[in-house]
């Protein structure tokens, strides 16, 4: 083992990872692992008489913990938070700590599907809930577009999930971009769609049709209970809820 590698496992043992653990990454039987770990830094003289050190994260636990039950499942948030507090690890033990809490979740894959420059952009729209300045809770709603090719991404905070204020975002995201793809696939919220069959047919609310065609572009809606089908603006919105909501603002435009 070479003295980069000795140096690698001591750092990964004094942050928690057992000598099995230390084992399977390496290659090294445990024996010399643990000799590793118990020699001085100038790999001749053992250490006498110490102990090993606990986790710098076993006081953060409780923490984790109940930020996980929080729904906060998002370990780099979690490390940014926990820093604050004067945690000094890495990230590496404390991902192996939430590992086995996180929920288990199983999907069925989907299809990824490609379209060309122009072809195609996405919408969504995400709740984010807070507690004003006289402890009321409120919403505000991030409106999302991105441009299925490039991925290109505009957000715009809107006070409302209605009508006016959805297409008053959309027509800011057209500006943004400076042009207008040929399709804008969306899901079917009651602002935009009055109706999926889920087979093709989709009814579509009079003011938003008129929308689409004062623009030129083509609506469609993805099929009821498959919003994976947009899935290049679901996960912008949720990174903005993972990384960076809760966050303190004023008003409307700051948190824009």
């Amino acid at each position: 083992m070479t003295e980069s590698e000795k140096m690698e496992v001591r750092r990964m043992y004094q942050e928690g990872v057992s000598i099995s653990e230390l084992s399977r990454r390496t290659g090294h039987d445990r024996k010399t692992i643990r000799k590793v770990v118990q020699e001085q830094e100038d790999g001749k003289k053992p250490l006498s008489g110490t102990k090993r050190k606990g986790s710098k994260l076993e006081s953060y636990k409780p923490y984790v913990e109940q930020r996980m039950r929080f729904g906060v499942l998002n370990a780099e948030r979690i490390l940014r938070e926990i820093r604050e507090q004067g945690y000094t690890g890495g990230i590496t033990v404390l991902r192996e700590f939430m590992h086995p809490l996180r929920p288990v979740v199983s999907a069925k894959a989907t299809r990824r599907f490609e379209t060309g420059p122009g072809e195609q952009a996405q919408i969504d729209l995400g709740a984010f809930p807070y507690i004003d300045t006289e402890g009321n809770r409120r919403t505000l709603w991030c409106f999302a577009m991105v441009l299925s090719y490039s991925r290109m991404l505009y957000l715009e905070f809107i006070k409302a999930s209605d009508q006016l204020h959805i297409l008053q975002a959309l027509r800011n995201a057209l500006e943004f971009f400076e042009g207008v793809p040929k399709t804008i696939l969306s899901d079917n919220c009651a602002p935009l769609v009055l109706s999926n069959d889920g087979h093709g047919h989709v009814d579509w609310q009079p003011v938003y049709l008129d929308f689409a065609k004062y623009y030129g572009f083509v609506p469609k809606a993805c099929k009821p209970y498959r919003s994976r089908t947009k899935g290049k603006i679901e996960r912008p919105i949720r990174y903005i809820r993972d990384s960076f909501w809760p966050t303190a603002f004023v008003d409307l435009a700051e948190v824009n």
